[in-house]
């Protein structure tokens, strides 16, 4: 055999072996065999090769087609086209436990120096916990090693109440004088988390600007009584026992032992 023939040889031999891994991925046909001593020619060669040539760039430009934003690839097709899927949006929580349970959800304890939880957020919530009981129970129950020792720490941001406004049934809210609550010199409060409930703590303050910027230097109270309706609330009380001027509002922060 030349080395002309052993060369053209070792290119069918190669061709066919491209061929063969190509067509792995896909359905791939060239227009010449060759067997063992068969002459053959550069034609035949640079033929086979140029079907395989053909098949590679044909599912190379299926592919580079790509997939949309907000999609990718899921699969490739024995012909060389591309199957793209939505990417799913993350998930709400990173971990999520629910039960029916009296027990917590998710209990953690820490018995060395550092924090139980820890949660911190770029634009979600850092953690979230609901309760779905009406007898009492806490979304989220924070305890610290003792009483001298802080249960929940703030490492920054402030504290907010979703919701709070004027008349809100929030823990926090404002209430505005008005000729349906004022009776003198004592502002009804009606909220859920007061209303029956003599044990709450409220710490109150004086609202000038829902107050239209009128000044109220006077020194007020809290106390729980009846209504004349039999309505056990709590409310605002002047402690010079003088009129509560209509407008005049306060903020409520309502604190539930």
């Amino acid at each position: 055999m030349t080395k002309k023939t052993k060369l053209l040889s070792a290119m069918a031999i190669g061709a066919a072996a491209l061929a063969a891994g190509v067509g792995l991925a896909g359905t791939l046909s060239v227009p010449n065999s060759f067997s063992p001593g068969t002459a053959i020619s550069s034609a035949q060669v640079n033929a086979n090769f140029s079907a395989v040539q053909t098949a590679v760039n044909g599912k190379q430009d299926a592919m580079a087609s790509g997939c949309s934003a907000g999609s990718a690839l899921q699969s490739i097709a024995q012909d060389g086209t591309a199957t793209c899927a939505a990417i799913p949006p993350p998930a709400a929580f990173g971990l999520t436990l629910a039960g029916s349970s009296s027990n917590p959800g998710l209990s953690v304890t820490n018995d060395g120096p550092g924090t139980a939880i820890y949660g911190a957020s770029d634009g979600g919530t850092g953690v979230w916990g609901q309760t779905n009981s009406l007898t009492g129970s806490a979304g989220v129950v924070a305890m610290g090693a003792d009483n001298a020792h802080p249960a929940l720490t703030i490492a920054q941001g402030g504290l907010r109440v979703a919701g709070a406004g004027v008349g809100t049934p929030t823990a926090a809210f404002t209430v505005v004088a008005n000729s349906a609550n004022t009776f003198a010199y004592t502002i009804h409060l009606d909220n859920p988390l007061t209303n029956g409930n003599p044990g709450a703590i409220l710490i109150v303050t004086h609202n000038l600007a829902a107050s239209n910027d009128v000044q109220f230097p006077y020194p007020v109270g809290v106390d729980y009584g009846t209504t004349a309706s039999g309505n056990s609330i709590w409310f605002i009380y002047r402690e010079d026992l003088q009129n509560i001027p209509i407008g005049t509002a306060f903020n409520v922060l309502v604190i539930t032992p």
